[in-house]
C-alpha cells in the first residue's frame, strides 16, 4: 500500500509538472504568434484574432470523443452541463474579444504585465464564490502588489507610449488598457466558474473530463464569436488584404501562423482546465503569471519593444507579488495539514474517553 501510494504521488507530480510546462509553452506561443502577425506581417484585425483563438475547438472535441470511445462508455450531457458550458463559452468569447483589442492596441510586454491582474480578480472571486478555498492576509498582500504594479504601468506606460510611439494615440492606449483589464476579469470569472463546476461533479479527477470542458467551452465560444466579424464587416478587409498583390509572399506564412494560433490556444485550454480540476483556479492564475514574465522578455528580444522604467518597475512588483502569492498558498497548505492532524487526534481520543467512562 505504501509503495502504491508513493508511486501515485510521484505520478501526480509528473502529471502536474508536464501539464504546467505544456500550459506555459502553448500559452506563451500564442501571444508571440499574434504579435508576429501584427508586427511583421502588418495584419491588425481584432475580430480575426478572436476567430483564430476560438477556432481550434475541434482538437479538444476529437480528444474527448476518442477517449470515450476507447473507454467504451456513453456520456449523457444534461441540460445543466450544456448550460454550464455555454456560460463558460460566453465568458470566453467576451474575454477573447476584449483581449484581441488589447493585443492590437498595446505592446506585447505592456499587455502581458496588465494581464497579470488575473490574480487580483481570481483572489477576490475565489473569496466570494469558492467558500472551500481559504484566503489569508498574505493573499491580499499579493493583491496589493499586483494592484500597485498595474497602477504604475497605467500611468507610466501612457507617457512612454506618447514619447516613443507617435503613431499610436493616448486614446488607443486607454482603449487597450481598459479592454485588457476587463478581459482579465472575464478570465478570472471563467476559471472560478470552471472550478465550481468541477466540484459539483462526482469525485475523482479525469483528463477526459477536462477535455470535455475544453471542447464545449471552445465550441460555444466560437459560435458566440463568429457572428461579430461579419456583423461589423471586417471580413471584407480580410479578403482585400489576402487578395492584394503585395501579400503574395506572405500567404503561406499567414496560413501556417493561423493554424498554429488556433491549435496553441485551444490545446492550451486542455491543460488549463486539467490543472483547474486537479489543483485549483489559484494555481492556474499563478502559473499564468510565470508565462507573462516569459512573454514580456521574449517581446523585448524578438520585437525590440521598449523596456521603460514603468515596465521594469511594474514587472518587479509583479514578481514580488507572485512570490508572496506562492508563500501564502504554501502557508494555507500547512494550516490545512495541521487542522487535519488535530482532527485525527480528536477522533482517536473519543473512543479512549468512552472506554474510560465505561
Amino acid at each position: 500500500m505504501k509503495e502504491s501510494s508513493k508511486y501515485r504521488k510521484v505520478w501526480n507530480r509528473f502529471v502536474v509538472m508536464s501539464s504546467s510546462l505544456s500550459f506555459l509553452v502553448l500559452y506563451s506561443t500564442q501571444t508571440i504568434l499574434i504579435k508576429y502577425l501584427n508586427e511583421k506581417l502588418g495584419i491588425v484585425f481584432p475580430w480575426m484574432t478572436v476567430l483564430l483563438l476560438t477556432g481550434g475547438w475541434p482538437i479538444n472535441m476529437i480528444i474527448w470523443v476518442v477517449r470515450y470511445i476507447k473507454r467504451k462508455s456513453v456520456h449523457a450531457l444534461s441540460w445543466s452541463y450544456i448550460g454550464a458550458y455555454a456560460c463558460l463559452g460566453l465568458m470566453d468569447a467576451v474575454r477573447m474579444s476584449l483581449m484581441s483589442f488589447g493585443l492590437n492596441y498595446l505592446s506585447g510586454g505592456t499587455y502581458m504585465v496588465l494581464k497579470g491582474t488575473n490574480a487580483i480578480f481570481t483572489v477576490i472571486m475565489t473569496k466570494i464564490f469558492l467558500k472551500h478555498r481559504r484566503i489569508i492576509n498574505l493573499h491580499w498582500l499579493s493583491v496589493a502588489f499586483f494592484t500597485l504594479s498595474m497602477s504604475i504601468l497605467a500611468v507610466g506606460g501612457s507617457k512612454e507610449n506618447e514619447s516613443e510611439n507617435d503613431e499610436q494615440s493616448s486614446s488607443e492606449y486607454l482603449v487597450g488598457f481598459i479592454c485588457t483589464i476587463t478581459s482579465s476579469i472575464a478570465n478570472s470569472a471563467q476559471s472560478v466558474i470552471a472550478e465550481k463546476y468541477f466540484r459539483k461533479l462526482k469525485k475523482g479527477r479525469s483528463f477526459t473530463r477536462a477535455a470535455e470542458v475544453a471542447a464545449f467551452n471552445g465550441l460555444f465560444s466560437f459560435l458566440f464569436s463568429c457572428i461579430l466579424p461579419f456583423a461589423v464587416g471586417e471580413h471584407h478587409l480580410w479578403i482585400n488584404t489576402y487578395s492584394d498583390d503585395s501579400f503574395d509572399g506572405k500567404r503561406t506564412t499567414f496560413i501556417v501562423f493561423c493554424v498554429l494560433i488556433a491549435c496553441s490556444k485551444q490545446f492550451g485550454y486542455l491543460f488549463k482546465f486539467s490543472l483547474t480540476d486537479f489543483i485549483s483556479a489559484f494555481y492556474v492564475s499563478v502559473l499564468d503569471m510565470c508565462r507573462r514574465v516569459i512573454v514580456v522578455i521574449l517581446c523585448v528580444i524578438l520585437f525590440n519593444e521598449p523596456f521603460g522604467w514603468s515596465k521594469i518597475l511594474s514587472l518587479c512588483l509583479m514578481l514580488v507579488g507572485f512570490g508572496v502569492y506562492l508563500f501564502a498558498s504554501r502557508k494555507v497548505k500547512q494550516l490545512q495539514k495541521m487542522e487535519e492532524e488535530i482532527d485525527q487526534e480528536k477522533k482517536l481520543l473519543i473512543p479512549k474517553q468512552n472506554n474510560a467512562i465505561n
